[in-house]
């Protein structure tokens, strides 16, 4: 497997943000980015997300359809991700072809974290975490 790539410098006016999933976070990460003078490009396996209403591309595709992510991945400077379920091999395989933030790790570590959307709480050596510096 290829190495991460690393974002070098901060993405210009005018550069293309990749965003993995299409819907209000996404959205709100377009809008965001539009203010700063980004484009945006989303990417997301929903016919009707709503980020595609406020971005400069889009693409409606499969999270494991390893063409389509190469192809998105060609249009951007840098990709993220708006929700943490995105499948990490996508994340992964992305990583290898530009700078994506946070990192596939990141995103499994927090799907697997039993966070809000699950209903669950901090995992076990989250919680000695919090003991240790909140008491």
């Amino acid at each position: 497997m290829s190495e991460a790539k690393r974002l070098t410098a901060p993405i210009a006016p005018g550069g293309r943000i990749g965003i993995l999933g299409g819907g209000q976070l996404g959205r709100m990460l377009a809008l965001a980015a539009a203010r700063l003078g980004l484009k945006t490009h989303i990417y997301s396996d929903e016919d009707d997300a709503p980020a595609f209403q406020v971005a400069t591309a889009h693409t409606r595709a499969a999270f494991d359809d390893k063409a389509a992510l190469a192809e998105f991945a060609g249009t951007c400077d840098a990709i993220t991700f708006e929700f943490e379920n995105i499948p990490e091999a996508a994340v992964t395989h992305l990583a290898t072809l530009k700078p994506v933030n946070p990192s596939a790790r990141a995103g499994a570590d927090a799907g697997s974290a039993g966070g809000k959307e699950s209903g669950g709480g901090a995992r076990p050596r989250d919680r000695a975490v919090l003991r240790h510096q909140f008491g």
